[in-house]
C-alpha cells in the first residue's frame, strides 16, 4: 500500500469537490496570468518571483504541519477509544 498515493488521491478528490477552493484557484490562475503579462523589469520580476516562491514554501510547511497535527489528533482519538495496538 502506497500511503502517499492514497493521501494524494483523497486530497485531489476533496479539492475537486470544494467550491471555495475551486473559485480561489481560478482567481489565483487569473492573477498569475496578469502577472506574467505585466511589463516588469528583470529585477522587479526576480524580486517578485523570489517573494512568491518564499510564500509558497512557507505555506507548504504550514500545510504539512497542519496535516501532521490532524494525523496525530486522529491517532490520539483512536488511542483514547482503545482502537490502537498498544
Amino acid at each position: 500500500m502506497d500511503i502517499n498515493r492514497i493521501l494524494a488521491a483523497v486530497d485531489h478528490t476533496l479539492l475537486a469537490q470544494d467550491a471555495d477552493y475551486q473559485a480561489s484557484h481560478l482567481e489565483c490562475q487569473q492573477a498569475y496570468e496578469r502577472y506574467r503579462a505585466a511589463d516588469f523589469t528583470e529585477a522587479q520580476r526576480d524580486i517578485t518571483d523570489t517573494l512568491l516562491a518564499r510564500i509558497d514554501e512557507s505555506e507548504f510547511e504550514r500545510t504539512a504541519n497542519a496535516y501532521m497535527a490532524g494525523l496525530l489528533d486522529s491517532y490520539r482519538i483512536l488511542k483514547n477509544f482503545g482502537l490502537t495496538l498498544e
